[in-house]
């Protein structure tokens, strides 16, 4: 009698599912080894072309390209030209980061750069710089030859005449005003200030001090003419000129030993005091450095020397270029000035201006003669110590300021 739930082994329903498990194992089975074959034996057998072009693509994407092996024996043409755009580029790439590296090794301090273009003003005003003698002091009625002709220093008197003889109308004194500005910038001579009766402001403590017009004249060279010895007194009569005695600049008068210098410009008419402008156009440079700093407005492409030097030059009374830029910052005047800055602050040169250097002695002694055979005076010659003022920056402030006056008045 068979027992409920008993199998016999003989029973064909065992076989059945013997074979469904079977035949899920060896699918299950088949399926790893496709996979195994698809995805990992496949790339490994692969042709040595197909692994080469692999590799090769691989490096492309990470740009580390060797094309010229692909075209070493027929580059085409579009290959050349890419060639030789990419040499190009990477050229200048490497220019500007040599550039780049070679600024920021030579940068200057603003102490080194006041010194770079105290040296390079005092070069360039040496031509146009002369020492006052006694006899170069004129007086308006005494000590004026017949032949000088004095400028006209009536402006205030010639307003106040006609502003006394017609009908004073606002329009008429505008124009007379403009007048008078016009000959007070022509003259170089400060109009007198007085101060009005009807001004009643008690606010107002300030001492006011009147200038009034200077009655002496001094002898200086004519503007753009170059400071030479002339024995010959009517030749130096016809190459020099009267100039109201004053400095628009300190607003004093010039006196015997001192020394003068006057606008390599011919169209400017104007004489200071030589460290009087000098130390204005200082200031000029100071101050046009710190606003290109401010504005990120450096030029990567200029030195440090031309940076420190590119700033106007121009007469604090009429605005006219006071240095003549198309006479002094030429090569050799620039080359002269870098290699006296080099000597002392490792400023490296380059190759033109190394090689204009070398000739750069003889062009001086050129220099020293005109053309009719005229010897330049000692002020004239480029000082023997020019890297002189770019040590001083490494005394006391109160020895440098001694130094700086020895080196360049003349």
């Amino acid at each position: 009698m068979d027992t409920p739930g008993y199998v016999p082994r003989d029973d064909p329903r065992l076989d059945d599912d013997d074979n469904n498990a079977l035949e899920n194992n060896n699918l299950l089975v088949t399926i790893w080894i496709f996979s195994l074959v698809m995805f990992i034996c496949l790339p490994f057998c692969a042709s040595k072309y197909r692994r080469k072009l692999c590799l090769e693509r691989i490096k492309q994407r990470r740009w580390d390209i060797p094309i010229e092996e692909v075209f070493e024996a027929h580059p085409p043409e579009w290959y050349r030209l890419a060639l030789e755009r990419y040499e190009a580029l990477r050229a200048a790439q490497l220019a500007a980061e040599e550039l780049e590296e070679r600024n920021r090794r030579n940068a200057l301090t603003e102490e080194q750069e006041d010194q770079v273009r105290r040296l390079y003003l005092s070069e360039n005003m040496a031509n146009f710089t002369t020492t006052l003698q006694e006899s170069n002091i004129k007086k308006q009625k005494e000590d004026v030859d017949s032949d000088d002709k004095l400028p006209s220093m009536t402006s205030s008197s010639s307003s106040s005449s006609s502003s006394s003889s017609s009908n004073s109308s606002s329009s008429t004194d505008l124009k007379e005003q403009d007048n008078d500005v016009k000959m007070d910038l022509e003259t170089g001579v400060v109009a007198a200030t007085t101060k009005d009766d009807d001004d009643t402001d008690d606010d107002n403590n300030m001492p006011l001090q009147e200038y009034h017009e200077t009655d002496t004249y001094i002898r200086v060279p004519k503007a753009g003419t170059r400071n030479t010895n002339q024995d010959d007194k009517s030749e130096a009569s016809s190459s020099t000129r009267l100039v109201p005695n004053g400095c628009a600049i300190c607003l004093s008068e010039m006196e015997s030993n001192e020394s003068v210098t006057w606008a390599s410009n011919s169209d400017c008419k104007h004489v200071y005091h030589e460290e009087c402008i000098l130390n204005w156009l200082l200031a000029v440079g100071r101050k046009k450095r710190r606003r290109n700093d401010n504005n990120d407005n450096d030029d990567d492409n200029n030195s440090p020397i031309r940076q420190a030097i590119s700033f106007p030059k121009n007469c604090p009374t009429c605005r006219r270029p006071f240095i003549n830029t198309d006479l002094t910052e030429t090569l050799p005047s620039l080359a002269t000035l870098r290699a006296a800055a080099a000597a002392t602050i490792s400023i490296e040169l380059d190759d033109d201006e190394e090689q204009q250097l070398q000739s750069n002695d003889d062009q001086q002694h050129d220099s020293r003669s005109t053309n009719d055979g005229t010897i330049l005076t000692p002020t004239q010659e480029r000082p023997q110590n020019v890297t002189q003022t770019i040590d001083d920056s490494t005394q006391q402030p109160g020895q440098r300021q001694s130094s700086q006056s020895s080196s360049y008045v003349s």
